[in-house]
């Protein structure tokens, strides 16, 4: 190959990685539009979770939205979202699971906590 082709290929290289950088840009900004309204579906699920929370289904349904979220917006570079999401993740898988593990009363309330917690943290980030 001469230099020249070197340079050619070069070039090609670097636009294909602006314009790569220009695409994940523009996916970023039309997510964050629609982040609020995201975050907004996985307060009212954990909301309406600790308002009843005796009710698995409510927990299960928060659970699924912010494992979705968890995964959305740490690939669009929402990392301290993400870690929120976790949090909520986590805490909720735990307490479904009480009954395998044979979680005292304590501890039950203690994870309502780090959701509650969890859901403060959130409220935080989006001020």
């Amino acid at each position: 190959m001469s230099g020249r082709d070197d340079e050619a290929t070069a070039s090609e290289s670097d636009l294909d990685d602006e314009q790569l950088k220009a695409v994940v840009a523009a996916l970023q900004q039309e997510y964050a539009k629609e982040l609020p309204a995201q975050l907004l579906e996985v307060e009212r699920a954990y909301a309406s979770a600790l308002e009843q929370k005796g009710d698995d289904h409510k927990l299960e349904e928060a659970t699924q939205i912010a494992h979705r979220l968890l995964g959305t917006t740490g690939s669009y570079g929402f990392a301290d979202i993400s870690q929120v999401m976790e949090r909520l993740e986590n805490a909720s898988k735990a307490l479904l699971g009480k009954t395998q593990a044979n979680l005292e009363q304590c501890q039950i309330d203690g994870l309502w906590h780090d959701i509650e917690e969890a859901l403060a943290a959130l409220k935080r980030l989006q001020s």
